[in-house]
C-alpha cells in the first residue's frame, strides 16, 4: 500500500466562495438542458483536491459537469473519476488500478477523505513519464 502524506487537512471553519474555486467547470453539452449552479459542497471538495495536489497536477485537471449533476474529472493523461454533490444523493466515483473502480455513497465527510485515492491514482498511474 503506497503511503503519502497530504498537504493540506479539512479547515471546518474556512470560507470558501465561488471567486476561489480554483477549477473551472464546463457543461457537456452547449446549451446544458439545466443549469447547475457550484454549491458549497463542490467547492469544500474541489479546493480540497486543488491544495493537496502540486502545481503541475492542478494545471492537468479539467472538471466537466454532465447532465445530471456530477462532474467528471479528467487527467491530461486519463481519466481520474467523477462526483456528484448535486440533489440527494452524494457520491464519488474512485479508481484503485485501471481495472478496478468504485462507487462510494455518503455525505460530504464521507466522500472528502476518498480523495486521497483520486491523489494516489493521479501520482501512480497518470504521472507516468
Amino acid at each position: 500500500m503506497l503511503r503519502f502524506k497530504l498537504k493540506k487537512t479539512i479547515d471546518e471553519n474556512k470560507e470558501i466562495t465561488l471567486s476561489n474555486l480554483k477549477y473551472p467547470i464546463k457543461n457537456n453539452v452547449d446549451p446544458p438542458k439545466k443549469n447547475f449552479e457550484i454549491n458549497e459542497l463542490e467547492k469544500e471538495f474541489f479546493n480540497y483536491l486543488y491544495e493537496n495536489l502540486d502545481e503541475k497536477d492542478n494545471n492537468a485537471i479539467s472538471l466537466t459537469r454532465m447532465y445530471d449533476g456530477r462532474i467528471s474529472v479528467k487527467h491530461w493523461n486519463g481519466y481520474v473519476g467523477s462526483v456528484k454533490l448535486q440533489g440527494k444523493k452524494h457520491y464519488i466515483q474512485v479508481s484503485y488500478s485501471y481495472f478496478d473502480s468504485e462507487t462510494i455513497y455518503g455525505d460530504l465527510e464521507e466522500l472528502i477523505p476518498k480523495i486521497d485515492f483520486w491523489i494516489m491514482y493521479i501520482r501512480v498511474y497518470l504521472n507516468k513519464p
